[in-house]
């Protein structure tokens, strides 16, 4: 106790030493040496501590209170900076709508734009990425083509109804406009009141995004969540026709959960009402898909269109795997089975079509070696066969009888002005001349996607 006092008394020696300073910085002193940071905050009346954070470069500082709220300030700052330099979405109103009117010789070359109404009922399906990305804020948009033309006269004059003979193949180089040719042929079947079904990215159907389950009924890996997302993009962007096509026969669901149970539907009862029960509920959605194929199979009164964008993606093994962590063949899912019963002919479509496409633009998921078997010289590969290559023989037996047609590798000088005239619209190309027209069509070598990739690069000009 005694030396603690000795202390005490000389640190008050000390001070008394110092020089006077003011009153209100000996308080401040006294307070920032003497106050802790909780009775600081206190004395603020509720007002936050900074707590302190430490640097990357050594010491410590505090935190700024409202830094999150200056970021947001920021960030709309700069939203708005971005809003001023892009201005707003440009008026295509002028632009003729995509119709089956224009979709005709005379007419290629014609920059044109997609109803709304059609459009967003094609986009409950989903998009492919490229054409997602393009139009995330642009109007719709798309140019007729020859190989437009010839792939709609194709469905629309088929001399046999059934989908059996009506299988379609659609090949090309990569970006030359496969995907938006089968867009095109989506349309149209909409505007003539045909059921459609599109799947945009057949890759997610094997590439292991979506929950799967073994089956002992039907000896298969279903897919539940896959069937039941598929299902409520029929009902959203067919319900209108759909309710005109009658069950023409009692039927009755049995659920695939480990809940079971059944639900029944009677005769008289519309297409749609079994389509929504399967949207609705996943224990029910893969009986569901089936029958309601079928269904559509068997009618004569209205057009179907299959349409598969990536098909290749069921020509080979999935990227799903069984419990002693064996691959999967896509076959042996239950959406890529049923989806091949139609694209080999195994069942058909009396009144309708089946179109598909290949695509390029992920080098993981390339066409296979049995796609080209089964095409038998169709579709020439690009490497030669050997004795040697092993095929698995039933994806060859899933391709034999599909009709290839090739979609233009490059655009006609008519078709690459139908796209100048979009993007000068589009205000991305500010001053459009000869020059430049000709100069990115050689650049691009004709190709659909790198003439259009090129015409964009002109904003930064």
């Amino acid at each position: 106790m005694a030396s603690f006092c000795n202390r005490c008394v000389g640190t008050i020696a000390r001070l008394a030493a110092q020089p006077q300073r003011s009153l209100a910085a000996s308080q401040l002193a006294v307070a920032s040496f003497s106050t802790s940071t909780i009775a600081q905050a206190g004395a603020k009346k509720g007002k936050p501590a900074k707590s302190p954070v430490k640097r990357q470069g050594g010491g410590f500082s505090k935190v700024k209170v409202g830094g999150a709220q200056a970021k947001q300030k920021a960030e709309a700052a700069a939203l708005a900076v971005r809003a001023d330099l892009i201005g707003p979405e440009p008026d295509l109103s002028g632009l003729h709508e995509f119709t089956n009117e224009v979709t005709n010789e005379e007419n290629v070359g014609r920059p044109t734009r997609f109803v709304k109404q059609r459009w967003d009922a094609i986009s409950t399906f989903g998009l492919p990425r490229n054409i997602a990305k393009e139009f995330a804020r642009d109007t719709p948009t798309t140019v007729v083509r020859e190989s437009t033309v010839a792939v709609i006269d194709r469905m629309t004059k088929a001399p046999n109804p059934s989908s059996e003979s009506n299988r379609i193949l659609l090949s090309g180089a990569k970006g030359c406009g496969k995907s938006t040719v089968m867009i095109q042929a989506v349309d149209s079947a909409m505007q003539n009141g045909s059921v459609v079904i599109y799947i945009p990215q057949a890759i997610n159907l094997i590439n292991s995004s979506s929950p799967f389950a073994y089956n002992t009924t039907c000896q298969t890996f279903i897919q539940p969540a896959l069937s039941a997302q598929l299902l409520q993009a029929m009902q959203t962007a067919n319900k209108s026709v759909l309710s005109t096509i009658k069950l023409g026969q009692d039927i009755t669901l049995e659920s695939t959960s480990a809940v079971g149970g059944s639900t029944s539907f009677a005769a008289e009862d519309g297409l749609d009402k079994l389509v929504a029960a399967g949207a609705k509920s996943e224990g029910l959605s893969v009986p569901a898909l089936e029958k309601a194929l079928d269904i559509l199979g068997s009618q004569t009164e209205v057009n179907v269109l299959l349409a598969v964008d990536e098909v290749q993606a069921l020509f080979m093994t999935s990227e799903y795997r069984t419990p002693d962590y064996t691959l999967l063949e896509s076959y042996a899912l239950s959406v890529p089975r049923l989806l091949l019963d139609y694209i080999s002919g195994r069942k058909a479509l009396a009144r309708g079509t089946v179109l598909t496409s290949l695509s390029f633009s992920s080098p993981r998921y390339l066409p296979t070696l049995e796609l080209y078997t089964g095409l038998a010289g169709a579709l020439p590969p690009p490497f030669p066969l050997t004795p040697y290559d092993h095929v698995n023989e039933y994806h060859v037996a899933h391709a034999k009888g599909l009709e290839v047609m090739n979609v233009m590798e490059k655009l006609a000088l008519g078709e690459a002005q139908g796209m100048m005239s979009i993007w000068s619209k589009k205000g991305v190309v500010a001053h459009p001349t000869d020059e430049l027209f000709l100069g990115k069509f050689a650049e691009s070598g004709g190709n659909a996607r790198e003439f259009g990739r090129g015409l964009f690069n002109t904003l930064a000009v």
